[in-house]
């Protein structure tokens, strides 16, 4: 479904699209951008498709490929001449969907759900997670300040690296994951991300990234895998303490 919403209070005023796979229907929307014509380009992953709809959601068409079609297209933008790109998710591999974080006085716990079984943890560039514990974007990577999973350990220890300045990760502590299926948990001590622990206020922003193919390119998060979210978007977590009472 694709929703239309009205700042400020960001209020949905138009919605259109159901689940399927007919025409019009999706079956994972993720990218969406406008065309020079005020059209909406709308990239359905699942389903292979870029579809083209008017401003009141009405279906004008589909984009064309070629010959070999579409493979999991995840976003399109348009130039200022009017020349359109899409980005096909042929690099594609573990296609995140759902992603949670909770917390008690001791850790944060991190949970990311992927449409199918989540591959190996010894395949390259794995369900990364980064963190921006102090949400300064002039710090770390491109503001992330650890990252876990760049290095696994094995099927159920993993490395927290962190940095202080660019892609200059160093091993800072182990954790403990679990991959279930399509879903993946970690515990992180709050004191490994420098939180203190009990009931002290909790606030940071964090992203997951998948098969990325260049290292240390921030663009990589909008071009290769998957990431969540999309682009250069954070999630922001943010209590009003440290543990839920």
């Amino acid at each position: 479904m694709v929703a239309q919403v009205h700042p400020p209070a960001y209020v949905s005023i138009e919605r259109w699209g159901v689940r399927g796979k007919g025409p019009g229907q999706f079956g994972e929307p993720h990218g969406i951008c406008i065309d020079r014509d005020g059209n909406l380009l709308v990239t359905d992953s699942r389903n292979n498709r870029v579809y083209r709809f008017s401003r009141a959601g009405r279906p004008i068409g589909q984009l064309s490929a070629g010959t070999g079609g579409f493979d999991g297209p995840r976003d399109a933008a348009v130039d200022r001449n009017g020349n359109i790109y899409i980005v096909d998710g042929s690099s594609g591999r573990n296609d995140l969907t759902v992603m949670k974080v909770a917390r008690d006085g001791e850790h944060v716990y991190f949970y990311a759900r992927t449409r199918d079984v989540i591959t190996p943890h010894t395949d390259p560039n794995w369900m990364m997670l980064f963190i921006n514990v102090d949400c300064d974007h002039s710090t770390g990577w491109h503001g992330y300040d650890y990252v876990v999973n760049r290095r696994v350990a094995d099927a159920a220890t993993t490395f927290v690296e962190r940095t202080k300045n660019g892609w200059n990760w160093q091993p800072w502590a182990k954790v403990r994951f679990r991959v279930q299926g399509n879903e993946l948990m970690l515990a992180v001590p709050r004191q490994v991300l420098g939180l203190a622990d009990g009931d002290s206020p909790v606030r940071f922003e964090f992203k997951w990234a998948d098969h990325i193919q260049n290292e240390d390119s921030i663009d990589e998060l909008t071009v290769n895998g998957d990431s969540a979210p999309n682009g250069r978007f954070n999630y922001l977590y943010v209590t009003d303490s440290g543990a839920p009472g």
